[in-house]
């Protein structure tokens, strides 16, 4: 199954997913942006058309991909033609229902993963959520994903939006951490680097291990001492000091 699919949208999950899409022989036939100049960009790419109009999406798209931030698929819906084409949106915690006034053919293809500008992951590898108005549409919807990667499921929106929260806590919280620790090194002239290593071995231990029972360190192990060295060490950083004692509570808590 190869088909002319358009994107609204021209960041980081649509470039990708273009990509991979026109690389197992799906034509890439236009890209709609509110940035002229980003829509132009992406579709160079393909020798496709391109516009900052929603409402001037081609007729010949069979599969249009919204893939905007959370907070615009609302918007970006209401100016779209109804139509038979299949219109999904790229999104974990919105619901599938914004696209109910697009037509009867409508879904999510969510792909699990964090895209990067400068980086690009493993397609194969990516889940993929799906899910869709009605089943023939499901059928297309898994034939595309499972094109890609060999990691499909079937997910309704709240299903969905627990995978997206959890996502959220080991993608976006634990950079945050590791943005903490970088900032909190370079304060006291010391590199980041060193720390490394442990990053890798930890999310190296959870490819067979629970991270439950993988967990290590003082507040697993009641160490009161050394957690006390520690926020000695953090008198001068308010901000730093509270999130040490938040997730020291929560770890005794689990373990103790």
């Amino acid at each position: 199954m190869k088909l002319k699919i358009g994107f609204i949208g021209s960041g980081n999950v649509a470039r990708h997913l273009a990509r991979a899409l026109n690389t197992v022989g799906h034509e890439i036939v236009q890209v709609i942006s509110r940035t002229e100049s980003n829509a132009k960009s992406l579709a160079d790419e393909f020798n496709c058309g391109f516009s900052d109009q929603v409402h001037e999406i081609d007729a010949s798209v069979e599969l249009c991909i919204v893939s905007v931030s959370d907070d615009q698929i609302a918007e970006v819906v209401s100016k779209m033609p109804n139509s038979d084409r299949i219109v999904v949106h790229t999104c974990g915690s919105q619901a599938m229902d914004l696209l109910r006034n697009v037509g009867s053919n409508y879904g999510i293809l969510y792909p699990l993963q964090s895209f990067s500008k400068d980086r690009t992951p493993d397609i194969s590898t990516v889940p993929f959520l799906l899910e869709a108005s009605n089943p023939e549409t499901l059928i297309v919807l898994h034939k595309i994903a499972s094109s890609l990667s060999h990691f499909v499921l079937q997910a309704d929106s709240n299903t969905r939006l627990k995978y997206h929260l959890s996502a959220v806590l080991v993608n976006n919280f634990v950079n945050y951490l590791y943005s903490e620790a970088e900032s909190f090194l370079n304060d006291n002239e010391l590199d980041f680097n060193v720390l490394k290593p442990i990053i890798n071995e930890t999310a190296f231990k959870i490819q067979n291990h629970s991270p439950k029972t993988s967990q290590t360190g003082p507040a697993k192990r009641g160490d009161q001492v050394t957690i006390q060295k520690h926020l000695s060490l953090l008198e001068s950083d308010k901000h730093l000091a509270k999130l040490y004692t938040l997730l020291t509570k929560a770890i005794e808590g689990r373990h103790h």
